[in-house]
């Protein structure tokens, strides 16, 4: 397809989840956490029973309500004093500091945007054939590293996922290098290796990178709360 409808078209099929938002927002429950942090604890606890209705008993959702409490209150107290943003560099507070923009920098660090953003246009100055299919079919290939991430994070852990797919990421956009900057290699050989390396790249950034990336960052103590 060559004309605008080309790009029309994921345009429109991403419109509707914004509609759908948009359209349910104002039935959707205030968050407890924003709730508690202005003040309205009684609709906090309502909004609370109403996400944990089904999952937990009201004992745990006290237990949970009253930890919320706490951290809105330390909350409150860090925001009266902006020398406790120095907490942030002090003792055990600085590696979880250095642990949450370390996570946070991963993407960049392992070259993700490099072939999430651009995978299409790489493959077509490689000359590898179609590649919008390649790329469609490396995604896949992803995908299966997602939910492989299921059936390894609850026994691994997700600081080893994480290791391991940055290790993967790194060792393929190495590959990827060498084998563009080959000349002894055919342009189809080196095609067939990028397809192949990118494949196992998406791989490893899916199965350990970005869905155990954020939890790591999650606060829930005094000194975490800044981190």
């Amino acid at each position: 397809m060559m004309s605008r409808e080309a790009y029309r078209i994921p345009l429109y099929v991403c419109f509707p989840a914004p509609a759908i938002l948009i359209l349910t927002l104002p039935f959707i429950h205030e968050s407890p956490r924003w709730l508690l942090n202005h003040g309205r604890p009684e609709e906090a606890l309502r909004s609370l029973r109403f996400l944990r209705k089904g999952a937990y008993d009201e004992v745990a959702v006290q237990q949970e309500f009253e930890e919320m409490k706490a951290i809105a209150a330390r909350e409150a107290e860090t925001q009266k004093d902006w020398r406790l943003i120095f907490e942030l560099f002090r003792g055990t507070n600085l590696r979880r500091t250095m642990i949450c923009v370390g996570v946070g920098t991963a993407n960049a660090g392992v070259g993700a945007m490099f072939i999430l953003a651009f995978g299409t246009y790489f493959f077509k100055t490689a000359e590898v054939g179609d590649p919008f299919l390649w790329t469609i079919i490396s995604n896949c290939v992803g995908l299966a590293g997602l939910i492989c991430t299921w059936l390894f994070v609850g026994h691994v852990g997700r600081r080893y996922l994480i290791l391991i797919g940055c290790g993967i990421c790194t060792v393929c956009m190495i590959i990827m290098a060498a084998l563009y900057t080959n000349n002894d290699l055919s342009r189809h050989n080196a095609g067939i290796g990028l397809i192949v390396t990118t494949s196992v790249y998406l791989f490893g950034f899916n199965f350990g990178l970005e869905p155990c990336k954020l939890p790591l960052s999650r606060p829930h103590q005094q000194g975490e709360i800044l981190t």
